[in-house]
Protein backbone atom coordinates (compact mmCIF):
# COMPACT_ATOMS: atom_id res chain seq x y z
CA UNK A 1 0.00 0.00 0.00
CA UNK A 2 1.35 3.43 -1.01
CA UNK A 3 1.34 5.89 1.92
CA UNK A 4 2.92 8.82 0.07
CA UNK A 5 1.56 12.36 0.09
CA UNK A 6 0.86 12.18 -3.66
CA UNK A 7 -1.19 9.05 -3.12
CA UNK A 8 -3.15 10.85 -0.41
CA UNK A 9 -3.86 13.80 -2.71
CA UNK A 10 -4.97 11.48 -5.51
CA UNK A 11 -7.55 10.03 -3.14
CA UNK A 12 -8.97 13.50 -2.47
CA UNK A 13 -10.65 13.82 -5.85
CA UNK A 14 -14.10 13.10 -4.42
CA UNK A 15 -14.01 15.86 -1.79
CA UNK A 16 -16.81 18.37 -2.55
CA UNK A 17 -15.99 22.03 -3.03
CA UNK A 18 -17.22 24.12 -0.10
CA UNK A 19 -18.77 27.49 -0.92
CA UNK A 20 -17.76 29.92 1.82
CA UNK A 21 -20.22 32.59 0.62
CA UNK A 22 -23.61 31.36 1.87
CA UNK A 23 -26.89 32.25 0.21
CA UNK A 24 -28.00 34.67 2.93
CA UNK A 25 -24.83 36.71 2.39
CA UNK A 26 -25.38 36.83 -1.37
CA UNK A 27 -28.99 37.92 -0.82
CA UNK A 28 -27.90 40.67 1.59
CA UNK A 29 -25.28 41.93 -0.83
CA UNK A 30 -27.86 42.13 -3.62
CA UNK A 31 -30.23 44.09 -1.35
CA UNK A 32 -27.41 46.39 -0.27
CA UNK A 33 -26.54 47.20 -3.88
CA UNK A 34 -30.19 48.05 -4.57
CA UNK A 35 -30.53 50.27 -1.50
CA UNK A 36 -27.24 52.05 -2.18
CA UNK A 37 -28.64 53.33 -5.48
CA UNK A 38 -31.07 55.48 -3.47
CA UNK A 39 -28.67 56.46 -0.67
CA UNK A 40 -26.86 59.75 -0.14
CA UNK A 41 -24.50 58.28 2.46
CA UNK A 42 -23.78 55.05 4.35
CA UNK A 43 -23.70 54.55 8.10
CA UNK A 44 -21.52 51.62 9.14
CA UNK A 45 -21.57 50.08 12.63
CA UNK A 46 -18.44 48.21 13.69
CA UNK A 47 -17.53 46.33 16.83
CA UNK A 48 -14.99 48.44 18.77
CA UNK A 49 -13.39 45.28 20.17
CA UNK A 50 -12.36 44.28 16.65
CA UNK A 51 -12.51 47.54 14.69
CA UNK A 52 -10.68 46.40 11.59
CA UNK A 53 -11.79 42.79 11.29
CA UNK A 54 -15.42 43.80 11.77
CA UNK A 55 -15.17 45.91 8.61
CA UNK A 56 -16.65 44.44 5.44
CA UNK A 57 -14.21 44.62 2.49
CA UNK A 58 -17.10 44.21 0.03
CA UNK A 59 -18.68 47.36 1.45
CA UNK A 60 -15.41 49.20 0.81
CA UNK A 61 -15.56 48.16 -2.85
CA UNK A 62 -19.21 49.21 -3.20
CA UNK A 63 -18.53 52.59 -1.63
CA UNK A 64 -15.69 53.23 -4.05
CA UNK A 65 -17.92 52.28 -6.99
CA UNK A 66 -20.80 54.51 -5.85
CA UNK A 67 -18.60 57.33 -4.48
CA UNK A 68 -20.76 57.61 -1.34
CA UNK A 69 -19.59 59.16 1.92
CA UNK A 70 -19.44 56.88 4.95
CA UNK A 71 -19.88 57.51 8.65
CA UNK A 72 -18.44 54.80 10.91
CA UNK A 73 -19.78 54.23 14.44
CA UNK A 74 -18.25 51.82 16.93
CA UNK A 75 -20.48 49.91 19.31
CA UNK A 76 -19.35 48.08 22.47
CA UNK A 77 -16.71 50.75 23.07
CA UNK A 78 -16.95 50.11 26.81
CA UNK A 79 -15.78 46.49 26.24
CA UNK A 80 -12.89 47.35 23.93
CA UNK A 81 -9.24 47.81 24.78
CA UNK A 82 -8.87 51.32 26.31
CA UNK A 83 -5.89 52.26 24.12
CA UNK A 84 -7.66 51.13 20.96
CA UNK A 85 -10.77 53.02 22.05
CA UNK A 86 -8.77 56.19 22.55
CA UNK A 87 -7.21 55.87 19.09
CA UNK A 88 -10.63 55.23 17.50
CA UNK A 89 -12.17 58.24 19.23
CA UNK A 90 -9.37 60.58 18.24
CA UNK A 91 -9.06 59.49 14.58
CA UNK A 92 -10.44 61.92 12.00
Amino acid sequence: MDHSYDSFLNGMTSVPCINWFPGHMAKSLKELRTKMKKADAVVEIRDARIPFTSANPILDELLKEKNLPRLIFFNKLDLADPITSQVLCSSP
